[in-house]
């Protein structure tokens, strides 16, 4: 799997060898990988990966303990952030600005944005719907609405 950066300067790969997952970014002006990262203990799978709007943040899909979550990965210091954590599948996540708000737009089977979440609740078998996250970068409660 790969991802551009937004200045189109370096790209990142993503790809299985011996079991592992792994991360490497390539710089095109100096034609050097920066950075190789083990990702094995993080993620059990990644299903998407897209650059935030910076160079240095990726957005991933990611499959952790059975659930399909969206994460935040700083590549610098190798910091993830988990944006959702529930037991619905979100796929396809993007980082979207639009005039005075930003946010990550994603397809999920949540039933609704506010949707209860925990391990007594049973798997949506609910279509998939658009949703935007908010304030994914404050200690507050996420806003989650329907797009």
């Amino acid at each position: 799997m790969m991802a551009w950066d937004p200045k189109g300067t370096r790209f990142s790969v993503l790809y299985v060898k011996e079991g592992k997952l792994n991360l490497f970014v390539y710089d095109i002006i100096t034609r050097v990988k920066q950075y190789k990262i083990d990702l094995t203990k993080v993620f059990d799978q990644v299903q998407d990966m897209k650059y935030m709007l910076n160079s240095n943040t990726l957005l991933f899909t990611a499959v952790k303990n059975g659930h399909t979550d969206i994460y935040t990965f700083e590549i610098q210091n190798e910091k993830v952030k988990q944006i959702t954590n529930d037991i619905y599948d979100d796929l396809d996540a993007s980082f979207v600005a639009f005039p005075n708000k930003t946010g990550i737009i994603f397809a999920s089977n949540r039933p609704s944005p506010s949707a209860k979440t925990g391990d007594t609740i049973l798997p949506s078998d609910n279509r998939y719907n658009i949703f935007l996250i908010t304030n994914f970068n404050t200690v507050k409660k996420k806003e989650i609405k329907n797009f």
